[in-house]
């Protein structure tokens, strides 16, 4: 684990440029693909209203229009960051990612990655799906309830991302299927999982900083290609074994 640290922290000391520039790409590819998809909504609200169609929010076309829209950016999202691993890789080893070559491995990877994030989605909802319910219908009523069902859902959350993070990174930085990634994650966590768990519970907070307007750019341009980057060096030592 802290070897993992290590590396990573020596490689963006020695080229941080080369780890701010992969997530400069990434940043910027999000940002591209989101006003791509919301422009693919507006020329469906368009030509609803050519034809006269009823664009109200609750109608059901409108709600399949949207859930398109988004299922067709979490695809492409899902590319970005297969990218983002491989850039951070490549700068790992003192190698620069070239545009063009960001958004091929992007649109390359978009399938694989999408099919591995809808696998994660589904354990998430089989495990915490019935686990709602349960709160919703029979729980809710008690004191402290929600605090517990809280907990319970934030440690599930965290425990089946922690557990996908791994193939997610096989398939992006490696260019690996979805079957070798599954496997190779498989691997690891039988192997490393204490290692990884202490390096996840690292990347997993400053994850959510990012989102956190001005300090975001302390994250995605330091602490965030750091902390990724330390479960790649993680997964690329297991990989040379």
């Amino acid at each position: 684990m802290m070897q993992s640290l290590r590396k990573a922290f020596d490689g963006y000391s020695e080229h941080p440029f080369l780890f701010i520039w992969s997530s400069l790409l990434y940043v910027s590819f999000q940002i591209l693909f989101l006003l791509a998809a919301v422009g693919v909504f507006l020329v469906y609200f368009y030509f609803a209203s050519v034809v006269g169609i009823d664009t109200g929010i609750s109608e059901i076309q409108t709600i399949a229009a949207i859930a398109f829209v988004a299922i067709l950016f979490l695809f492409f999202s899902s590319g970005i960051n297969a990218s983002l691993a491989m850039a951070y890789s490549n700068s790992l080893e003192n190698k620069k990612t070239a545009l063009a070559e960001f958004l091929r491995h992007c649109l390359e990877r978009a399938p694989t990655m999408f099919l591995i994030m809808l696998l994660r989605e589904v354990v998430f909802l089989l495990m915490v799906g019935p686990l709602i319910a349960l709160y919703i219908f029979v729980l809710k009523e008690y004191e402290l309830m929600d605090i517990l069902f809280a907990v319970v859902a934030l440690s599930l959350t965290f425990t089946i991302h922690m557990m996908f993070t791994p193939a997610l990174i096989y398939a992006g930085a490696y260019g690996q299927s979805v079957f070798q990634s599954m496997r190779d994650c498989s691997r690891l966590l039988r192997k490393r999982h204490i290692y990884f768990f202490g390096l996840y519970s690292i990347f997993a907070p400053i994850w959510l900083l990012s989102f956190v307007p001005l300090v975001q750019l302390v994250t995605l341009f330091g602490l965030y290609p750091i902390s990724y980057s330390a479960m790649i060096a993680m997964l690329d030592k297991e990989k040379s074994r």
